[in-house]
């Protein structure tokens, strides 16, 4: 009766526990709270393990390395699907092209270079094994190792090299940057004395497209002529005549000569 008039007063009874089941109740309370904590540290770590490194990039399909990223989380689900689909149709494109020869690349159908006679002397193979230099930039050293001949320099301009090579001006002038920034070319704007306009481009080569035996045998360094013109002294004369004009105007177009001397036969200076 009393249970009943406090129930009814809205009063509720707490069973009392002894202390043994307080105890255990302490005890589960204690390893649930520490479960949750190791759970928590688990998943902390296996993010940690399995995260994304900064600007992955996706292995081939079908590789050793793909499939353990696969296990590692980098490469979800959708993505697997999508490069095993970009496979198939990859590996059903082949086989249906099996018998099938392809077109012929565009440049085929190129006009074929006109016939000349001009050949190249012996050069070094350092810029053919090049990887820094573009296949076009080898091409276009070629052509100005045969344009010099006997001598290290060469006088052109950038549109004559570009109907040389069928490239645009532009072209040229990123060819040759590339060659001048890696050693193999020195250059020089050529000025008219007389209009002051700009009439070509001195094109050196340096000892490292030369065989071995001669760039080690050379007695000057073009370098060292742009910095200090006039520090030593060169022979004017040739062995056929030191008096005609026609033998001096030679010795200047001669490897023997610094550039400064040909202003003296052509009336130019050089920037």
């Amino acid at each position: 009766m009393q249970h009943n008039n406090e129930m009814q007063h809205g009063r509720c009874f707490i069973p009392i526990r002894s202390s043994e089941e307080l105890q255990r109740a302490r005890a589960a309370e204690a390893q649930a709270n520490q479960d949750r904590l190791f759970a928590q540290m688990r998943s902390k770590r296996e993010a940690q393990v399995n995260r994304k490194p900064i600007g992955y990039e996706r292995p081939a399909f079908n590789t050793p390395q793909y499939w353990r990223d696969c296990a590692q989380g980098w490469i979800t689900g959708d993505e697997q699907s999508t490069d095993q689909s970009d496979f198939e149709a990859r590996r059903r494109r082949a086989i249906d092209s099996k018998h099938n020869k392809a077109a012929p690349p565009h440049r085929h159908c190129r006009a074929a270079p006109r016939p000349s006679k001009q050949f190249s002397k012996p050069m070094a193979t350092q810029a053919a094994r090049d990887d820094r230099l573009t296949p076009q930039s080898k091409a276009l050293l070629q052509v100005l190792v045969a344009r010099t001949g006997r001598g290290r320099f060469t006088d052109t301009t950038k549109t004559t090299l570009g109907i040389i090579m069928n490239r645009c001006p532009r072209s040229i002038q990123r060819y040759i940057q590339e060659l001048v920034r890696f050693g193999y070319l020195r250059t020089q704007t050529i000025k008219s004395r007389r209009t002051g306009f700009f009439i070509g481009l001195r094109v050196w080569i340096m000892n490292s497209v030369l065989p071995f035996w001669a760039g080690s045998s050379t007695h000057y360094d073009p370098q060292q002529w742009l910095t200090l013109p006039g520090t030593r002294r060169y022979r004017v004369e040739t062995e056929m005549s030191p008096i005609k004009s026609k033998n001096l105007i030679l010795n200047a177009l001669s490897v023997d000569k610094p550039p400064w001397f040909a202003d003296f036969a052509f009336g130019m200076e050089h920037s």
